[in-house]
């Protein structure tokens, strides 16, 4: 067992992203990258609507993707051991005007990288 991590980078926008989601192997395996983050979104939503602390949310949404996996790898007649998913969840207040130039600068640098592979 090697552990070569996937790193990349990626500007955030205040107000528009809502969480980061990191896992191990078996997540990607049966998921896209895009899909666990509308997973933990869906679940943060959800979680927050029933009065659930930002903390106690990430956790939940955190769960929530490793049962999907656990699910699909079941289906799929595969062992889902060895899944592990942590969640940062980001509890943006109003963004004020301030912020577009931010979100702008943050744009053009997603642009700037798109694509770019970091595992060289």
């Amino acid at each position: 067992l090697t552990a070569i991590p996937s790193v990349s980078v990626t500007a955030l926008l205040p107000g528009e992203d809502s969480c980061i989601v990191y896992g191990t192997h078996p997540v990607w395996y049966h998921m896209s990258p895009l899909e666990a983050v509308q997973q933990a979104e869906y679940s943060l939503r959800e979680s927050r609507h029933q009065g659930q602390s930002t903390n106690e949310a990430a956790e939940e949404a955190a769960r929530f993707v490793v049962r999907t996996v656990r699910e699909r790898a079941r289906a799929a007649g595969e062992e889902a051991e060895d899944v592990t998913v942590a969640v940062t969840a980001f509890n943006w207040t109003k963004v004020p005007d301030s912020m577009k130039l931010a979100r702008e600068m943050s744009r053009a640098y997603r642009a700037q990288f798109d694509g770019v592979n970091f595992d060289k």
